[in-house]
């Protein structure tokens, strides 16, 4: 049977895509993805205990920076060499028999899901940071257990409580990298003002789906965040396969996904809108991410993504569809 005609419409959008698109700005800091990919750039981070360990903020930034130019098929090979049992494996390599119980993992930025361990912890020098929410974390001493575990324990995401933070732990923003190890930092801490909506306008939010066909299942998320001082908002998806009842990771013959954003400022007021489209074959991840840097934000119907797949089930081609719609309430 033949395949379906959006594997064509994906393809010539994404060819004119490559052609009219202007080039990414180049950093004398950013590190070869060649160099990453050969493991040539170790000594940019250790990992003891099961959490990655960086140097210093420029080399974590460099190395950031370096991922986040990656095509997503060299930075999942990059991100699975990893000697950590990091969120991001756990999620692709997650299996399940109800779909409420799957590994929806409240953290956005998938690099780094690649990076934290399963625990949303990385560290600097005796800095322990562990992920609450996309937008803040907490920091401690590494030598503090005490803390750690009480932290370990604290709801995150949407639950995590601001009025719960331990007493020898920091609260810190994601928008900077330079004031990200609080106290323990070159730059003077000062307390983190936490942000409220204005008018309705939210910078983050999340829509995922799990949509079934026969023994084949597609998993997708639509989705906008900040980090590091950029307003991300992108569509992710990934394909599953049902075997004895129980959902895993399998390659799809066509994956293409698109993200539309339309951003505001602080006051809401329309400011622009982005939009982008990847396809790939024979792959079991994909996505589609702009980004603007500063502080953008959204209402419902601003931020929509679309995932079209096609899976060969014994030369049986089964179509899949995603319309996703963030809503921000």
């Amino acid at each position: 049977m033949k395949s379906s005609n959006i594997i064509t419409m994906f393809l010539c959008f994404v060819l004119a895509s490559i052609i009219f698109s202007s080039c990414s700005k180049d950093s004398g800091d950013t590190l070869s993805n060649d160099d990453i990919e050969n493991n040539q750039t170790n000594s940019n981070y250790t990992v003891v205990n099961d959490v990655m360990t960086f140097e210093s903020i420029e080399k974590f930034q460099a190395y950031y920076e370096t991922l986040d130019a990656m095509d997503d098929q060299q930075l999942q090979r990059v991100m699975n060499a990893y000697e950590v049992n990091s969120v991001f494996k756990r999620w692709m390599g997650d299996s399940f028999v109800d779909p409420a119980d799957r590994y929806q993992p409240f953290l956005a930025d998938i690099i780094m899901m690649g990076i934290v361990n399963e625990n949303f912890e990385f560290q600097f020098g005796d800095v322990l940071l562990t992920y609450v929410t996309n937008e803040y974390i907490l920091s401690s001493n590494i030598a503090d257990i005490e803390t750690r575990d009480q932290i370990r324990e604290l709801a995150k995401g949407n639950k995590f409580d601001f009025d719960n933070v331990p007493d020898d732990a920091y609260l810190v923003s994601t928008n900077k990298y330079e004031t990200l190890l609080g106290p323990w930092g070159e730059v003077a801490y000062q307390p983190v003002v936490i942000e409220t909506a204005n008018r309705g306008c939210i910078r983050d939010g999340t829509d995922s789906k799990l949509e079934i066909n026969g023994n084949f299942g597609l998993i997708s998320r639509c989705q906008s965040f900040r980090s590091w001082g950029w307003t991300k908002e992108e569509t992710v998806a990934v394909p599953v396969k049902i075997t004895n009842g129980r959902f895993s990771v399998v390659d799809a013959h066509f994956l293409g996904v698109k993200i539309q954003a339309v951003r505001r400022n602080s006051e809401c007021q329309t400011q622009n809108f982005a939009e982008e489209l990847e396809a790939c074959s024979n792959c079991d991840f994909k996505r589609a991410k702009v980004s603007a840097f500063g502080n953008r934000m959204h209402q419902t119907n601003d931020v929509q993504g679309t995932v079209e797949m096609e899976i060969n089930d014994n030369n049986n081609f089964l179509q899949f569809h995603n319309k996703h719609i963030v809503q921000y309430d």
